[in-house]
């Protein structure tokens, strides 16, 4: 059986032929184990992207209190200190 026709020099795929051709899969257990790398993969990946987005905001906050250092403004919880300014 063929799926390809040829009409005025283009060749046409016929959807019902094509959908009729055997598909072959690969045996349960592969499957299984597939899905199963495939699970841990996703969440490796979820679990690094959260990671980076943390290490940006670390990034972001250290950023943000040495410029408040070198501006004096960074004050201190201890009552009997005095301030920097």
């Amino acid at each position: 059986m063929t799926i390809v026709t040829q009409q005025v020099g283009r060749a046409n795929i016929n959807l019902k032929k094509l959908t009729a051709l055997p598909a072959p899969l690969p045996p349960e257990e592969d499957i299984k184990t597939i899905s199963s790398l495939l699970d841990n993969y996703f969440i490796s990946e979820s679990q690094i992207r959260e990671l980076i987005s943390l290490q940006k905001n670390i990034k972001g906050t250290k950023q943000s209190i040495l410029s408040q250092a070198f501006r004096g403004k960074l004050g201190t919880n201890d009552s009997t200190e005095k301030s920097a300014v």
